[in-house]
């Protein structure tokens, strides 16, 4: 269980992988869907960004890549239940960053538990 709530991450941070290399920057962050969320994470009183309309695992993936089907349903469960940052490096590429891979904070960057390369790139 990591103790970082993704609710308190801002956007614009700068993002390290687990072997302190800089990955990019913060350009969005997606609390968990509380519909679906494990009671044990999503436990703050933080506010829930997610819009009432949508399913945002299954959206978010259809909208980046053109297509949800080529996803599991454990990814979009664990993105939902999670919640997910999306990342941009200084070459307009990016990634996703699921719950369970933040670490820390410190000095007002993040840090993750995995490398670059275990990112879902976008």
């Amino acid at each position: 269980m990591y103790d970082l709530q993704i609710n308190t991450i801002p956007r614009g941070a700068l993002i390290f992988d687990r072997t302190g290399r800089p990955i990019g920057v913060i350009h969005y962050v997606q609390t968990p869907d509380i519909r679906r969320a494990n009671a044990l994470v999503t436990n703050y009183n933080g506010i829930d960004n997610r819009q009432l309309i949508w399913d945002f695992g299954e959206d978010i993936l259809e909208l980046a890549f053109g297509g949800d089907d080529q996803f599991s349903d454990e990814l979009i469960t664990r993105m939902e239940n999670q919640g997910y940052l999306h990342v941009v490096k200084p070459d307009g590429t990016g990634y996703f960053v699921f719950g369970d891979e933040l670490d820390h904070e410190e000095g007002g960057a993040v840090f993750l538990n995995v490398e670059e390369h275990d990112l879902l790139r976008h």
